[in-house]
């Protein structure tokens, strides 16, 4: 099963480099994880984080998020484990922008919207564990549609005795976009780091979760994300998690993101 999968990866692998170009796909980084965007944009160990971390995954589950942005701006994300299949699906709308001429005239309104579904397969390797991803994204901008298939690699480590586990994420081999990331664990806090290159720049976030009890039940976190203040909560009860993000990024645009996860 594991060759088989390893061949198909690799067929991708051909396939997408052939059909690439230098467009610009930066959802892929985006954060649809509320526990996420509470700790500096950075990542999670639960099915939250498929879009950006899948390798490092330890939990499964369902996930749905959403996010309260500016007026016409929706965002909703879902993802679910089965196995060692991890499957995500995100819808990002932009709303409606006007469209004028080169005088001004305005000439109605155009609508903007992302939309993507992913498959991930999970396995171990000793400390190593790999996540290859495939990615289907749709990119609609008034009646000019794009679409692309990304083979995802996603691989990390784990420093068991010193509580480390570090790794990336590719996620545009052709453009060669990637994140980076590493987080340090103990009973009551996490410490988290993650960095994104994308359209040649770094991107860099910091967080750490706060724990109130061994149970972690209750958390709160705060973080950095590429010099942006965020903050968030987290609540959960026999298998139930409710978590808050807020993101500032700056006086007029604040993101609000709610999520609810069920264990199965």
């Amino acid at each position: 099963m594991k060759k088989l999968l390893l061949s198909v990866f690799v067929f991708f692998i051909i396939i997408t480099s052939i059909n690439s170009n230098d467009i610009s796909w930066g959802e892929n980084f985006y954060s649809y994880s509320s526990k996420a965007i509470a700790t500096g944009t950075t990542f999670t160990r639960d099915i939250s984080s498929a879009y950006i971390t899948p390798s490092i995954i330890d939990t499964g589950g369902l996930y749905f998020s959403t996010s309260l942005l500016k007026k016409d701006i929706k965002n909703y994300y879902l993802s679910y484990r089965y196995n060692s299949f991890i499957f995500d699906i995100f819808y990002y709308d932009w709303g409606s922008f006007d469209y004028r001429n080169e005088y001004g005239e305005n000439l109605g309104k155009y609508y903007a919207q992302n939309s993507s579904f992913s498959i991930s397969y999970q396995f171990r390797y000793k400390n190593f564990s790999f996540a290859p991803q495939l990615r289907y994204n749709l990119k609609e901008i008034g009646n000019i549609k794009k679409t692309k298939l990304f083979v995802i690699p996603s691989v990390s480590y784990s420093f068991k005795k010193y509580h480390i586990e570090t790794g990336f994420t590719v996620q545009n081999i052709y453009n060669q976009d990637f994140s980076t990331f590493i987080i340090y664990s103990q009973n009551r806090y996490d410490l988290k780091i993650r960095s994104d290159y994308l359209n040649k720049k770094f991107i860099n976030n910091f967080g750490i979760n706060y724990y109130f009890n061994k149970e972690k039940n209750y958390s709160i976190g705060v973080g950095l994300s590429n010099n942006n203040f965020t903050t968030g909560f987290g609540i959960q009860n026999n298998g139930l998690y409710f978590n808050y993000g807020l993101k500032i990024e700056n006086e007029n645009i604040f993101i609000n993101s709610f999520s609810l996860k069920i264990d199965m």
